[in-house]
């Protein structure tokens, strides 16, 4: 295997190792700096959350001190708006994790960068103890790589439930506002409400229904749309009189 740094090039102090090994593109600043030049970027990434969400809260606080604006408008537009940031967010920090590594912490492979912890150290290692090193290292790649996702959608859940949590606030304020209006101002109960407005829509289904048979009866309707002699007298009255008042007025 080929050796993508050249540790020990021309420097005799140290040993070669007996076998090359390829190392990762961050392993070498790792060991130089004495962190994982990842945790950079996720000590970046959390940053620049905390400062989103914290603005987001206190825009949150703002706009429900506003009158005239709905809680539950302002929570469904804080939501979209949220999503959206988030978005714009992430690819924006994908982009920058590139940069990152491909420029301000890329180490060319012909750059001298000796450590001073490996002054006594004999690393004259075999071909098969480079392999078994290499495969402990993947392990440990994917250990890290399975608890990163884990975090990943910990954090995931843990946003979903603040938005959860503060829809559920929102409504535990709306309904102390409606307890508080109903001990004060003696609002009826809503159970007595539903109660009353069963009572008068089975009222007026049974109006209907009276109301129905009685227009079914064919005699009876007759009786009501025939006038009777009286008032036929005060039609026939009333229309004798227009037409002479009609007569009198021609020009």
């Amino acid at each position: 295997m080929s050796s993508q740094y050249s540790f020990y090039e021309n420097f005799n102090d140290y040993p070669k190792r007996s076998v090359g090994r390829t190392y990762n593109k961050t392993e070498l600043l790792a060991e130089f700096l004495g962190f994982l030049p990842i945790q950079l970027a996720d000590d970046i990434y959390n940053a620049y959350n905390v400062v989103f969400y914290t603005a987001l809260e206190s825009l949150e606080k703002y706009l429900k001190s506003l009158d005239g604006l709905h809680i539950t408008e302002i929570d469904e537009a804080l939501k979209r708006m949220e999503e959206k940031i988030e978005k714009v967010l992430d690819e924006k920090f994908n982009t920058f994790e590139k940069y990152l590594y491909d420029h301000i912490l890329r180490v060319s492979g012909d750059i001298y960068i000796p450590m001073e912890h490996y002054k006594g150290l004999d690393l004259s290692v075999t071909e098969e103890q480079e392999d078994l090193l290499d495969q402990e290292i993947d392990r440990c790649k994917k250990a890290v790589l399975s608890q990163k996702t884990m975090n990943h959608i910990l954090k995931n859940k843990i946003n979903q439930v603040d938005r959860d949590s503060k829809a559920l606030d929102s409504y535990v304020e709306s309904t102390q506002a409606l307890a508080n209006i109903s001990e004060t101002q003696f609002a009826t109960h809503p159970n007595d409400v539903m109660r009353f407005t069963s009572d008068q829509c089975e009222h007026l289904r049974r109006s209907m229904l009276v109301l129905l048979q009685f227009t079914n009866d064919d005699d009876l309707m007759k009786k009501l749309t025939t006038p009777d002699k009286r008032l036929k007298y005060m039609l026939d009255d009333v229309q004798s009189k227009l037409e002479a008042y009609r007569e009198n007025n021609k020009p």
